[in-house]
C-alpha cells in the first residue's frame, strides 16, 4: 500500500490549509480579545521607576570646565565650549 503522487499532494495541501487556518484564526481571536490595544503594551496606572523623572539619574558635566547639566547641550553654558 504506498502512496501515490495525487495523494502525497492532497496531504501537503491539507496541511497547509489546515496550518493557514490556524493561524488566521490565532490573529482573529487576538485581535477580538484585544491584545493589540496600545493601553496593554503601556498601562499608565503603573508606576515609573524613580530614575525616569529624575534628573540628578541623567546629569552629565562639562570635560572642560565641570560644570554640570540635565538637558542635551551643544555648547557648555559655562565655559562656552563646544561639547559634542
Amino acid at each position: 500500500m504506498g502512496l501515490d503522487s495525487t495523494s502525497i499532494m492532497f496531504i501537503t495541501i491539507a496541511i497547509i490549509v489546515t496550518t493557514a487556518f490556524l493561524i488566521f484564526m490565532f490573529f482573529l481571536i487576538r485581535s477580538i480579545m484585544g491584545a493589540n490595544k496600545p493601553s496593554d503594551r503601556m498601562n499608565p496606572a503603573k508606576p515609573y521607576p524613580e530614575k525616569v523623572f529624575n534628573k540628578e539619574e541623567t546629569a552629565q558635566f562639562c570635560k572642560y570646565c565641570g560644570a554640570k547639566f540635565t538637558e542635551e547641550l551643544l555648547i557648555c553654558s559655562e565655559c562656552g565650549e563646544q561639547l559634542k
